[in-house]
């Protein structure tokens, strides 16, 4: 004789395990602080550079890029990646790059190719060598272009890389 099984009132819940939902609730309360935060790159009260610094700061790096790329003038990595850092930390927020324009665009891709290769060959304990990069040289040229280009004024297609 077989034994009959009730059925249960209740539906079958699988509950969450506690790791989980404190998982969830870690990273909703870890995404709300982020957002919360002030940007490092603008304190409050703060104001964004003149205009002419944000234009000579940023032709002065895109003239560090330009001799890395091209192997004109090639630098420690200390170098770039200071340079590189002071430069992303200062114009990184939207309200510090407004006159830069698309020029940052350009410039912020330029940026990250050749340290993300310098950062390889120091990791390597090889010296940069333009010639052997991790990025296609003639790309991170055009961009080089196309923001000095837009750095001058110089109307040009956004889409044109």
């Amino acid at each position: 004789a077989r034994a009959s099984v009730k059925p249960s009132a209740r539906p079958c819940v699988r509950a969450r395990p506690a790791k989980q939902v404190a998982g969830r609730r870690s990273l909703l309360l870890s995404g709300a602080a982020v957002l919360a935060a002030p940007s490092p790159a603008l304190a409050f009260g703060e104001k964004p550079p003149p205009e002419e610094q944000q234009v000579a700061d940023t032709k002065h790096y895109l003239a560090t890029l330009k001799g890395l790329v091209d192997g004109s003038s090639i630098v420690p990595f200390s170098v770039v990646e200071e340079e590189g850092a002071r430069w992303e930390a200062t114009y990184k927020n939207p309200l510090n790059h407004r006159a830069l324009g698309f020029a940052y665009d350009y410039t912020y891709k330029a940026n990250l190719a050749v340290r993300l290769s310098a950062k390889k060959f120091d990791q390597m304990g090889v010296d940069y060598d333009p010639t052997k990069t991790f990025y296609n040289p003639e790309t991170v040229s055009g961009y080089i272009d196309l923001a000095e280009r837009r750095l001058a004024g110089e109307k040009i297609d956004n889409l044109a890389m």
